[in-house]
């Protein structure tokens, strides 16, 4: 570990170094060194490192969802989604986030999960997803039609084809 006049990462810690000073730049380290000294990530948080500045320092996307970073923190972190999705971020959460469909259904998101998130049918379909799939999550593939409606359309359908006949 660097020493820094003498004392390593983990004894100032140690010595009551909050992360408040470190942020203000009172105490000079590398960031890599901050999971070594085993420094709380939600101290980390409160003293107000970001997400990506943790991540550089080799923290998991796990390790900081516990502390209070939210899924668009990590989003813009530079997580991956598919890592982010192994930590129990749901499809709507990063959706929120301004995840794609497409990129939330390459990490392997259902078709159902999607459109519980609140992405379109038409979304999905983009996504490469079928008709069974489609089905599966609850969409509507064929739209019925009233049966007035379709009375009507089959009245005007035979009056195009023989206008001279009487209507019933």
């Amino acid at each position: 570990m660097m020493e820094l006049e003498g004392y390593t990462v983990k004894e100032l810690r140690g010595g009551g170094i909050s992360t408040h000073e470190l942020r203000k730049g009172r105490v000079y380290f590398r960031v890599e060194e901050w999971k070594d000294a085993a420094w709380p990530t939600k101290e980390l948080r409160e003293g107000g490192y970001s997400a990506h500045e943790l991540r550089v320092c080799g923290y998991a996307a796990a390790e900081l969802r516990k502390p209070g970073y939210t899924v668009e923190d990590l989003v813009v972190g530079g997580y991956p989604i598919a890592e982010l999705k192994a930590t129990g971020a749901s499809a709507g959460e990063l959706r929120d986030a301004q995840v794609s469909a497409k990129v939330l259904a390459e990490v392997g998101f259902s078709a159902k999960e999607l459109l519980v998130a609140g992405f379109s049918a038409q979304e999905l379909i983009e996504c490469g997803f079928g008709v069974a799939e489609l089905r599966e999550a609850g969409v509507r593939i064929i739209r019925e039609e009233s049966a007035d409606k379709s009375a009507d359309k089959r009245h005007a359908r035979d009056e195009r084809a023989d206008p001279m006949r009487p209507r019933a």
